[in-house]
């Protein structure tokens, strides 16, 4: 028996839901990180998050929900493509198609390891030590090499991993927009130097 694509669609928003919940959870724990995590913190912090992690990729590649998805798609509810449930059956099809191609533990490892990168990078900035910074980013690099090798959208390494926050857009795209940017700023960043007057560096702390 067909499953009614209605209820399908209330299955699908109960585990968004869901889902967005353990993300604000993980949210939170970042922000303690960022504020009153005790510098000893590190690594139970980066437990704690590749557990989560791991949870909510579970949930969200659960292949239910593959199946609530292909009882939606297609039916009157999404009929009209601006509605709210075409827009979120679309976008959670597009995140789900990409998320399922990631293994878990893949995931797990990138919660922990950029986690732990951030106390590695904060001590190391204050004492202008790249290298002992360098090991863990060289880390974080692999990792995300293997995230967008897993995906394979067939677009490089970079375009795919952008896909993930800026939809079609491409480095190419990307580069155009900055050369906009430098050629707008450049001019003003030289008077600024020009000037010999000292930058308040009080704002960037």
């Amino acid at each position: 028996m067909a499953l009614n694509p209605k209820t399908a669609y209330e299955k699908l928003v109960e585990r968004s839901k869901e889902i967005s919940l353990l993300g604000s959870v993980s949210s939170v724990l970042h922000w303690d990180m960022e504020t009153g995590m005790p510098d000893g913190g590190s690594h139970h912090r980066g437990d704690q998050l590749s557990l989560l992690g791991g949870m909510i990729h579970e949930r969200f590649t659960d292949p239910v929900i593959a199946e609530w998805l292909e009882a939606i798609e297609g039916s009157d509810l999404v009929s009209d493509q601006r509605s709210d449930a075409a827009v979120n059956v679309r976008e959670i099809r597009r995140e789900y198609d990409r998320a399922v191609k990631v293994p878990k533990r893949l995931v797990e490892d990138l919660a922990r390891v950029t986690s732990e990168a951030h106390v590695v990078w904060r001590d190391a900035r204050k004492e202008s030590d790249w290298s002992a910074f360098a090991p863990v980013l060289t880390r974080i690099v692999e990792l995300k090499r293997e995230q967008a090798d897993a995906i394979a959208s067939g677009a490089t390494r970079y375009d795919t991993l952008m896909d993930a926050f800026e939809p079609g857009m491409t480095a190419q795209e990307m580069s155009s927009v900055f050369a906009g940017l430098i050629s707008e700023t450049k001019p003003i960043i030289d008077a600024v130097v020009a000037s010999g007057k000292k930058p308040n560096e009080a704002i960037l702390t």
